[in-house]
C-alpha cells in the first residue's frame, strides 16, 4: 500500500473495462477454466486464453468469473451464469459483487444481503459492507471503524481504525495514525506507530517503522532488514519490488533473501505477473522477464495494471483495446472507429432513445477520435453536416445519426475541447418556433480539462449521435460551439418530449464534470 505519485502530462488512462461491480480471479482452482470479457457489437460475453468465443456476447455487461460464476447483467439486472455459460441466478438485482468463497453481496430494492450460488439469501445486513469474504471475514464500517464480520453477518472483530484492507492470506491490516496486523481472530500479530504499510503477499507484508524498513512473517517476526531510504514493496511472482523515490525515482527488484536480482534503474515498472513485468519507455509499454531481457518490445499506449492473469494481460495498441498473450500478440481486439464504417444493423440490438429531461451526450474527439484525411471539395470552411442516411451506433444501445465536421478551409482549425469532448448540442425548435437547446454541457471546474483539437485543412471527425423521439414533431440541428462562433448543423426532421428542453439557467454550468446516459 505504498504508493509512488508520479505527475506527468498527456492523456490518463484509467480502466480498461468499466463495470458496475468489483471483479478479480481468485484462485487457482479456476485458472483451467479463466475466461475473459469481451464486448462485441455492443454486447458482452467471455474468450478463452487463446482467444476463442466461449460464451456468447450477449450481455448489458459482465463480471470477471470467481468461484466459477460471473455476474451478467440484462435488461438493466443482474444475475449469474456458470462457467458454460448457463444462467444460475436470474437477472433480478440492481447491485451485485462477484462470489467470494461461495457467497456474493447483493444491494437491491435499498436492502443488504448476501446470496449463496444457489440464489438463496444467506442472511441480510444493515453494515456499510466494504468488502469480499476472504478468509471467512468480510470488511464493513460501522460506526465510522471497520470491522469484520463472519459468513452469518455477526460482527466477530471490532477495531479502533477507520482504514482497513480486506483479509489476505489470513491476515488483515488496518490503519489510523498507527497501524496493527489482525488474524481472522481478531489476535493483534504486529502493531506499529506508523501507517501506509503493505497486507500480505507470498507470506510477508513490507512495513517502514520508525526510520527502518522491513518484511515480517505472519507471526510478526521481522524478516529482511534494511537501513536506508529505499521503498519496498511487496513480492510478487517470488520478487518485490525497491525504489529509490524522488523526482527521477528508479525501481529494481529483491528475492525473498533481500538480494538485489534486478539492477535499480527503472522509471516505471509494475510486479512480475506469470513471470513478466511490465515496464515504461518513451512512452510505450512493454514487457521484461527476470532476467531483465526484453521479452515484448514496447509498443502498447496501456497495459493493465494487474499484469498476465491466466496467460493474458489487458493492453492497448492503436486506440484499441484488447488481450495479448505472453508473445505479445493479441488473441483479441475490441471494435473500434464504429461510426467511421457502414454497419449492420441486424448485428446490433438498437432502440431509439427517448428521454423525459435535457440530455448530456457528451461528443468525445481528441485520442479516442482523431481527425482523419479526407475528400470534400465541395467545402470552403468549417463545416457541420448531419447525415440522417447511414445509421450508426450510440453507446452500443441506441440508433445514431452521423454528425460530420469538416474543415474545408485551407487552414487548421483549434476546437475547443473539455477532456476530448467538444461542445457538440443538439437543438430543437420549441412550440413558439425558437430553436432551443435539448442538450447540456458540464463545465469542468478544472483548468487543466481544458485545450483545443487541430483539425488540418482536408481533415475531418464523425461523433455519433442519439436519434431521439418524443410526442412532438419538429426540426432539429446541431451546434457546434467555437471559442469567437458558433456554427450550425443541416436542419432534419424528428420528434422529442418537451421535457427535454435545456432551460436557460441550466446552460454553462460550472462543477465536477458529468457523464450520463442521457435516459
Amino acid at each position: 500500500m505504498k504508493y509512488l505519485i508520479i505527475i506527468s502530462t498527456g492523456v490518463i488512462l484509467i480502466t480498461f473495462f468499466t463495470f458496475q461491480i468489483q471483479h478479480s480471479l481468485d484462485t487457482s482452482a479456476e485458472k483451467k477454466d479463466a475466461f475473459f470479457p469481451v464486448k462485441e457489437y455492443g454486447r458482452w460475453g467471455f474468450i478463452n486464453a487463446q482467444g476463442q468465443k466461449v460464451i456468447e456476447c450477449i450481455f448489458d455487461q459482465v463480471g470477471r468469473f470467481s468461484n466459477n460464476a460471473a455476474a451478467v447483467k440484462s435488461n438493466g439486472l443482474w444475475g449469474f451464469i456458470n462457467t458454460k455459460g448457463k444462467m444460475i441466478i436470474q437477472p433480478q438485482y440492481e447491485k451485485v459483487d462477484a462470489f467470494s468463497e461461495g457467497l456474493a453481496y447483493i444491494n437491491h430494492q435499498k436492502k443488504q444481503f448476501f446470496i449463496n450460488k444457489d440464489g438463496s439469501v444467506v442472511f441480510y445486513t444493515d453494515f456499510d459492507v466494504r468488502g469480499r469474504f476472504n478468509n471467512g471475514r468480510a470488511r464493513i464500517i460501522h460506526k465510522e471503524k471497520v470491522c469484520y464480520i463472519n459468513t452469518q453477518g455477526q460482527i466477530v472483530i471490532r477495531t479502533k481504525y477507520s482504514n482497513g484492507l480486506d483479509f489476505k492470506e489470513g491476515i488483515a491490516y488496518v490503519w489510523n495514525n498507527d497501524s496493527q496486523y489482525l488474524d481472522t481472530t481478531g489476535k493483534i500479530i504486529a502493531q506499529y506507530s506508523s501507517m501506509g504499510n503493505d497486507g500480505f503477499s507470498e507470506g510477508l507484508a513490507s512495513v517502514s517503522d520508525h526510520y527502518e524498513s522491513f518484511y515480517i512473517d505472519k507471526t510478526g517476526k521481522k524478516k529482511l532488514k534494511f537501513k536506508d531510504s529505499r521503498i519496498y514493496g511487496n513480492f510478487s511472482d517470488g520478487l518485490a519490488q525497491v525504489t529509490i523515490p524522488g523526482y527521477d525515482h528508479k525501481t529494481g527488484f529483491i528475492d525473498k533473501s533481500g538480494k538485489l536480482v534486478m539492477e535499480i534503474k527503472y522509471s516505471r515498472i509494475n510486479d512480475f505477473k506469470e513471470g513478466l513485468a511490465a515496464y515504461y519507455d518513451q512512452g510505450k509499454w512493454g514487457f521484461i522477464n527476470k532476467k531483465g531481457e526484453i521479452a515484448i518490445p514496447p509498443t502498447f499506449a496501456y497495459v493493465g495494471y494487474d499484469g498476465f492473469q491466466n496467460g493474458l494481460c489487458e493492453a492497448t495498441h492503436n486506440r484499441r483495446k484488447g488481450y495479448i498473450n505472453h508473445q505479445g500478440k493479441f488473441v483479441w481486439q475490441e471494435q473500434v472507429d464504429i461510426p467511421y464504417k457502414k454497419i449492420t444493423l441486424s448485428q446490433w440490438k438498437l432502440d431509439t432513445l427517448e428521454s423525459q429531461k435535457p440530455m448530456y451526450n457528451y461528443k468525445r474527439g481528441g485520442y479516442f477520435n482523431p481527425p482523419r484525411k479526407g475528400n470534400f471539395i465541395h467545402e470552403k470552411a468549417l463545416v457541420i453536416k448531419v447525415d440522417t442516411s447511414d445509421i450508426s451506433v450510440y453507446r452500443d444501445k441506441y440508433f445514431a445519426y452521423k454528425i460530420y465536421v469538416i474543415n474545408g478551409s485551407k487552414k487548421t482549425i483549434q476546437i475547443p475541447a473539455q477532456d476530448n469532448h467538444i461542445k457538440l448540442i443538439q437543438q430543437a425548435k420549441n412550440l413558439q418556433g425558437k430553436w432551443q437547446d435539448i442538450e447540456g454541457f458540464i463545465n469542468s471546474f478544472c483548468g487543466h480539462s481544458y485545450h483545443k483539437i487541430s483539425v488540418k485543412p482536408g481533415y475531418f471527425q464523425i461523433y455519433a449521435a442519439p436519434i431521439v423521439k418524443g410526442s412532438t414533431k419538429t426540426k432539429l440541428r446541431f451546434k457546434l460551439v467555437l471559442r469567437d462562433q458558433i456554427l450550425y448543423s443541416n436542419e432534419y426532421a424528428g420528434s422529442v418530449n418537451q421535457g427535454q428542453f435545456l432551460k436557460p439557467k441550466d446552460q454553462d454550468q460550472t462543477k465536477p464534470s458529468l457523464h450520463t446516459s442521457g435516459r
